[in-house]
């Protein structure tokens, strides 16, 4: 007879009987196929209901501990006992540990972080809630391979509306954030290319094609943007470029050496170019520059976007636009894939550009981010003077210093970190080792910060370097 020994402020007595009658089978202190009391026995034995037996052997029933027989009774089944382990099944090494971030007493300058205050979250929700209203057997309906048509018919009508991009509402594939999409992307071709990336630029593309085996090559900027030499010097299979506003230095591509880039693409049909179109919705003081594949006649050109700049980073809705060629591909080899955006949220953002949301806040953002960038140059210009050069372009959400110094890129991470001032240098954007020079440049972005910050940011990247 087992004793179980219950107790009342232990907590649901079913579930007391379970867990007692589980660790004695683990224990191996109740044998396979030894007979179990009763259920009547056993809430005779306890003085609780037959109800709550029943619970108690229906949950040990259900995962595997007991059998019954028919007219029989309950038996435990047969369970190899664990085999034994050294390492405590609690352990967890510290290094893996993870720390809530704390923004007590931090002032950002991060190129990462927008400006959420003026978002509109009424109209927001109010188009979350017309998509449950009219759009409910489209959220109950497995997601689309490449996301809703009428999704993607919204988006292309605004690509070629603001970004001069053609294509087919078919030629636009949907997901979770450029990183994954430009995987799906890299799966179309089963050999490995060479991968041409500007330096700086993205770290994390650069790990993305060295962790799917591709060589990665440097192409080095000039003052036009993605050098046309060092292009034609490398001649990758695939270049990765940021022409509308270079990711970080800011550089604007001209037309003439779009076009350069486009006729070196077209001496080979198996080069591609990657046009990632990040941040080109804010500028200042000028018109939207065409996208590149705008120009692009001969689908040579991947088009990129996203709209977790513009709207807010937990969004993860990215895009790119295929060609008709990797389009068919990408179908072939993806064809058991889902979209991996969020279907609600995919619909809201359809109808916030239809209803002329998206364009308002975007405008309304470029003017308030145009002012943080002024405000910003003008305290830095104020209290550096000759210190520093700006390198100011008229978009994004960024621009570059170069601060005349001898401290080092590690120092003064360092210290930036004492003095609770989040911001990037451009270190961490290059893929080889950084001349100092007597000077280091710093990536200030200018999204986040409160006009009141600014004051303040500086004088505590001022004290950084004294």
């Amino acid at each position: 007879m087992i004793n179980l020994n219950l107790e009342n402020n232990k907590g649901y007595i079913y579930k007391q009987i379970y867990k007692i009658i589980k660790t004695y089978i683990l224990n191996g202190e109740l044998k396979a196929r030894e007979k179990l009391p009763s259920k009547r026995q056993l809430a005779r034995q306890e003085g609780v209901s037959l109800n709550t037996v029943s619970n108690a052997y229906d949950q040990l029933v259900a995962e595997g501990y007991i059998y019954s027989k028919e007219r029989q009774g309950f038996f435990i089944e047969e369970i190899a006992p664990f085999k034994h382990h050294v390492q405590s099944r609690s352990y967890f090494p510290r290094y893996l540990r993870e720390k809530e971030d704390s923004t007590h007493g931090w002032i950002s300058l991060s190129h990462n972080r927008l400006d959420l205050t003026e978002f509109p979250y009424e109209n927001w929700f109010n188009h979350q809630r017309s998509v449950f209203e009219h759009n409910l057997a489209d959220l109950e309906a497995i997601p689309q391979l490449q996301g809703p048509l009428k999704v993607r018919k919204t988006i292309a009508r605004m690509l070629l509306f603001n970004r001069g991009v053609k294509c087919e509402a078919e030629q636009i594939v949907l997901g979770a954030g450029t990183q994954l999409l430009l995987k799906q992307l890299m799966d179309l071709f089963p050999e490995k290319k060479v991968v041409g990336l500007e330096t700086p630029g993205y770290p994390r593309f650069n790990q993305l094609f060295k962790g799917m085996k591709h060589s990665i090559t440097s192409i080095e900027l000039d003052q036009k943007g993605a050098s046309i030499d060092s292009i034609k010097k490398i001649n990758p299979d695939i270049l990765v470029i940021t022409p509308s506003h270079q990711f970080p230095t800011g550089i604007i591509m001209p037309v003439s050496r779009r076009i350069d880039i486009l006729n070196w693409a077209l001496q080979s049909k198996k080069r591609y170019i990657i046009e990632d179109d990040y941040d080109s919705e804010f500028k200042y003081e000028t018109d939207n520059i065409p996208s590149l594949q705008s120009l692009d006649n001969h689908q040579s050109v991947i088009y990129m976007g996203t709209f977790s700049k513009t709207l807010f980073s937990g969004i993860r809705i990215s895009y790119m636009v295929l060609p008709v060629e990797l389009l068919k591909k990408y179908r072939a080899v993806h064809s058991d894939l889902m979209c991996s955006s969020n279907t609600l949220e995919l619909y809201t953002l359809s109808r916030f550009i239809e209803q002329g949301d998206y364009m308002s806040y975007v405008k309304k953002m470029t003017y308030k981010y145009n002012i943080k960038r002024k405000t910003l140059m003008q305290e830095l210009s104020k209290v550096f003077g000759d210190q520093i050069e700006i390198h100011s372009i008229p978009a994004g959400m960024h621009f570059i210093i170069d601060i005349n110094t001898n401290i080092s890129y590690e120092e003064f991470s360092q210290r930036a970190n004492e003095f609770k001032l989040e911001l990037s240098t451009l270190s961490y954007f290059k893929q080889s080792d950084i001349q100092q020079d007597g000077k280091i440049s710093v990536i200030i972005g200018y999204a986040h910060i409160e006009l009141y910050q600014i004051e303040e940011a500086v004088l505590r990247l001022k004290a950084i370097i004294n």
